[in-house]
């Protein structure tokens, strides 16, 4: 009798122990390492002064430029958006529909709830993917990148000034639905 109780009373303290554990983790934003001096990107080529068109930058060279993964300034990520990064709002859909970064997939945190987001089908998982919401206290950005790389996406950054800053910035937006199908 005596084995049984004890069997029960340490199933119990697991029980509870995961359960605070749960409750502990939606109260505690998850934070993304901080980037160190030693990773930040390199500057970019500036025109030719002859005036030539210059090569886009490959794949290969935007990923030399930055580090694998992390939370980025809004010069960074107006860099990346140069250079054709995807862009993902993870903020809800009346806030991205009255605006949003120009091209940006909708994807909150709230669609990864069934499985993978629709628009995850679409982006190259070794490709760069910067992820906004309204930045300050806002850390849906940041849960969406841990989705996203728990289905495989190696290059997630976060913009932690988020859109308003990026609007601020006069950066280049748009409204209504975004991006379906097959392209940004």
């Amino acid at each position: 009798m005596s084995l049984s109780i004890t069997l029960y009373r340490t199933s119990a303290i697991l029980i509870i122990a995961v359960c605070a554990a749960g409750v502990d983790s939606i109260f505690r934003p998850v934070r993304l390492p901080e980037r160190t001096a030693s990773t930040s990107p390199a500057p970019t080529q500036p025109p030719s002064a002859s005036g030539a068109a210059t090569e886009q930058p490959t794949k290969t060279a935007l990923a030399a430029s930055f580090p694998d993964k992390g939370d980025i300034t809004l010069a960074q990520a107006r860099e990346l958006f140069s250079k054709k990064a995807a862009f993902a709002d993870a903020r809800n859909r009346k806030d991205y529909d009255a605006g949003h970064v120009e091209g940006a997939w909708h994807m909150p945190l709230e669609d990864f709830s069934g499985g993978s987001p629709e628009a995850a089908q679409f982006l190259n998982k070794t490709d760069p993917i910067v992820v906004y919401c309204t930045g300050g206290d806002c850390h849906a950005s940041h849960d969406v990148v841990i989705m996203l790389e728990a289905m495989g996406f190696t290059r997630c950054y976060v913009m932690v000034d988020g859109y308003p800053a990026w609007q601020q910035a006069g950066y280049e937006t748009s409204t209504g639905p975004g991006p379906t199908g097959g392209g940004q």
